[in-house]
């Protein structure tokens, strides 16, 4: 007879690869298509940068030396569309799953969204490493201790205290987060950094527990802005090991985003000047190195709640362009929904989904 124990390691296991991809982007009031995790064809037509074939996660140990949590560990080749993105825009990303009455939406409740920004020092994202990358935050939504949680796609509630996720914002939104570009920032090419953080298993340590970091690298050309430049910090220095332990199963909590303050889009800062470019051209390290105590600047709560996308035609690509990303996107659903029978976002007992 199979154990219960054997059965839930198999359950876990098949899990890891049901996570989510960006499917969708709007930029200055464009549709862009997302990524897939394999090379498809499709993902030439996309400002979005490809997905781990997993669609894993960075796990809260390798957050300060590993360089995939930059873009993911296939984020780190350009794609050959840059989106135009006027300062001071609208922007909507879409993240897909396996859940949701259609079983298309993101999985997780419990987390946070947040998105930075990094100049391409080249000139061009197109071939620029992220590995080179100094972020500044432009946006940070965590816990709202004001709001109430709202029902998750697979029917429980996000958690047992009173408070909003901003991960869990989205489901009532077919799963778009939506923020503004600042106004002021100096035009040029970014690579802008969305990344989720999911805290479901952050209560327990060790693998296959803790905070579950998802970043995606989407290429855009600014247009219009100001002359602000933040100070940017390497991706390894915006969050430490500590960040991804913590309860939030508790009775009571408050919640900080981790990582630097949010640049401030009011003109006041003055400009700093470019960084220069790497030129070292080493692969990402793919060993740990001894852990340092130091612990990065902390910031506000809460963001306000994004809007739902509209119907606009704007936000719709050509159909010539859609079918095989329906085709392709169609495979990958049917994939991600054999893991969901599974799930077991209720279970606190410690397994990771």
């Amino acid at each position: 007879m199979i154990s219960r124990v054997a059965v839930t390691l198999f359950a876990s296991a098949a899990l890891v690869a049901a996570h989510g991809t960006v499917t969708g982007v709007v930029i200055g009031g464009q549709y862009y298509r997302g990524a897939d995790n394999w090379a498809s064809p499709g993902n030439k037509e996309s400002p979005v940068r490809q997905f781990p074939q997993d669609t894993g996660y960075v796990k809260y140990q390798d957050v300060t030396w590993n360089m995939d949590i930059a873009c993911g560990k296939e984020g780190y080749k350009g794609t050959p569309v840059v989106a135009k993105a006027p300062a001071g825009s609208e922007v909507k990303v879409r993240w897909g799953g396996d859940q949701g009455k259609d079983g298309k939406q993101w999985p997780h409740c419990e987390g946070t969204h947040v998105v930075y920004l990094a100049p391409c020092t080249n000139g061009d994202c197109r071939t620029f490493n992220p590995k080179d990358a100094l972020w500044f935050k432009i946006y940070e939504a965590g816990l709202d201790p004001n709001q109430d949680p709202l029902q998750c796609p697979d029917g429980h509630t996000a958690w047992p205290n009173k408070g909003r996720w901003a991960q869990n914002i989205p489901f009532e939104q077919d799963s778009w987060f939506t923020y503004r570009l600042p106004k002021t920032i100096k035009a040029g090419q970014y690579l802008m950094r969305h990344e989720l953080v999911s805290m479901h298993s952050a209560h327990l340590r060790g693998e296959p527990n803790g905070a579950q970091y998802y970043p995606s690298c989407i290429q855009i050309d600014v247009t219009g802005g100001g002359n602000a430049q933040p100070q940017g910090i390497p991706a390894t220095k915006i969050y430490t090991e500590e960040d991804g332990i913590l309860d939030i199963y508790k009775k009571s909590m408050t919640y900080k985003v981790p990582g630097p303050p949010v640049f401030k889009d009011d003109g006041s800062a003055a400009p700093a000047p470019a960084p220069p470019a790497p030129t070292s051209t080493k692969p990402a390290s793919t060993s740990r190195p001894t852990p340092t105590n130091s612990k990065p600047v902390t910031t506000s709560v809460y963001v306000a709640a994004p809007a739902k996308p509209t119907g606009s035609k704007t936000c719709k690509p050509k159909r010539v362009k859609r079918d095989l990303h329906e085709e392709t996107q169609e495979l990958y659903d049917r994939a991600l929904a054999g893991a969901h029978a599974r799930r077991a976002h209720g279970d606190r007992t410690g397994h990771s989904f």
